[in-house]
């Protein structure tokens, strides 16, 4: 296979997924709507105690795999463009978000009160970031530092009095190979700190 064919098929990975993943919510869609429209006649009469129920395993289901195709096909296009660990950020961002607002729209289908899950929802968001603060705040540096790409992998930096080579960017860590060490400064650092890169290396493309 050459690279050209390589290239070709890999889009046409995404466009795949992304398809898999537009078909997967509009069948949850539908599915949602008829356990919620059709009337007491038509709705099976032993089924109709648990209609609420059956309508949130059906939001849990399709929300789920409606998120797990939507990152999959968002890893595959960065990694197409060689920006893997900007995917792998952005697959954490997603998939959080996407699981709080189908935990808000259970919670609504529940309760049957829609202002009770959104208050609901709204403290579990509050609860999350704070807690999260510094995750959030890390995984964010992270995809500034894959879009500016200020220093790449191999690249020989200076930072928090650590010197070494660039092994990997995580979502939350950058990892220096310090000879002896590893070292892993957080994202967040990295962009509030000084970073010495080594003179005689190009500004990452």
């Amino acid at each position: 296979m050459t690279a050209s064919q390589a290239v070709d098929e890999k889009a046409g990975s995404v466009r795949r997924t992304l398809g898999l993943a537009i078909i997967a919510g509009i069948v949850g869609l539908v599915l949602i709507a008829l356990t919620n429209g059709l009337s007491s006649q038509v709705f099976p009469t032993s089924l109709e105690p648990h209609r609420s129920h059956l309508t949130s395993a059906e939001v849990a289901l399709f929300g789920v795999i409606f998120i797990e195709l939507l990152v999959k096909a968002a890893l595959r296009h960065h990694e197409r463009q060689n920006t893997r660990q900007l995917g792998i950020m952005v697959r954490a961002v997603v998939r959080t978000v996407g699981y709080m607002v189908i935990a808000v729209a259970i919670l609504s289908v529940l309760a049957a009160n829609p202002a009770l899950a959104v208050g609901v929802g709204s403290m579990m968001g509050l609860v999350v970031g704070f807690s999260t603060q510094s995750i959030i705040a890390n995984v964010f540096a992270g995809m500034f530092l894959a879009i500016g790409r200020p220093f790449r992998i191999d690249d020989e930096i200076t930072v928090s009095g650590n010197t070494g080579r660039v092994i990997e960017i995580t979502a939350t860590h950058t990892m220096i190979d310090a000879q002896e060490k590893v070292v892993l400064v957080p994202n967040a650092s990295m962009l509030t700190q000084v970073i010495l890169r080594r003179k005689g290396l190009p500004p990452s493309a």
